[in-house]
């Protein structure tokens, strides 16, 4: 029984605007999520993802993926790899990668700081 309750969805609604950039993309979930959607290691059982474009001086694509358990998204979190113009995050039952070339780290931190702002309370780190 608390298997069950434990992976009902989660409402999410991803802010308009984080860090200066403003919201281009739908808004929607997607379900089953696409396995180009998940090249991270540790990310393969993702339950529903949402992938957006944030638009301003950086542009920055998000890809925010909900995992069955807060510990599979921080096994994801775990097998990040730092990579130039990425920052990952965990909080709870998600995992998310911020992407920008144009954007340097304090940026992508305040924009995931935004992100994480609006998904339920959870364990959280980002780097």
């Amino acid at each position: 029984m608390l298997a069950a309750c434990s992976s009902a969805p989660i409402a999410v609604k991803l802010p308009e605007t984080a860090a200066g950039e403003t919201l281009e993309t739908p808004n929607a979930p997607v379900q089953p999520v696409p396995l180009t959607w998940t090249p991270w290691r540790g990310t393969s059982g993702a339950l529903r993802a949402w992938r957006a474009t944030y638009a301003g001086a950086r542009d920055i694509r998000l890809t925010l993926l909900e995992m069955p358990a807060p510990a599979k998204a921080f096994d994801a979190f775990q097998m990040w790899q730092t990579q130039a113009g990425m920052m990952a995050f965990y909080k709870g039952r998600f995992f998310g990668v911020a992407q920008s070339p144009n954007a340097d780290m304090q940026t992508l931190n305040r924009f995931l700081l935004a992100i994480e702002a609006v998904l339920p309370p959870g364990d959280e780190f980002r780097r």
